[in-house]
């Protein structure tokens, strides 16, 4: 990949964590009616682009997919919990 050629790993997190904080930022004005949808939706994008960089920098393609997965099962059994109390 050119970004790791161009910034280096320690790169490409800084500007992840950039576009992160641009996310926050984007989200907390839509939070408070101050935006619309579209700036949150380019941040988001600037985002999985950024992680996505991260990922392939770092080679963790397959532990990232493995913590996703547990983090989708233990949200699954958590509504699950909830919904039947409801």
């Amino acid at each position: 990949m050119a970004a790791i050629t161009v910034w280096g790993a320690k790169g490409q997190i800084a500007i992840l964590q950039e576009e992160c904080a641009e996310l926050i930022s984007a989200t907390a004005r839509f939070n408070r009616e101050r935006t619309g949808t579209d700036p949150v939706a380019e941040e988001v994008a600037d985002v999985i682009v950024s992680l996505m960089s991260v990922i392939n920098v770092l080679d963790i393609e397959e532990q990232v997919k493995l913590h996703m997965n547990h983090k989708i099962k233990r949200l699954e059994r958590r509504i699950n919990e909830i919904s039947s109390t409801v």
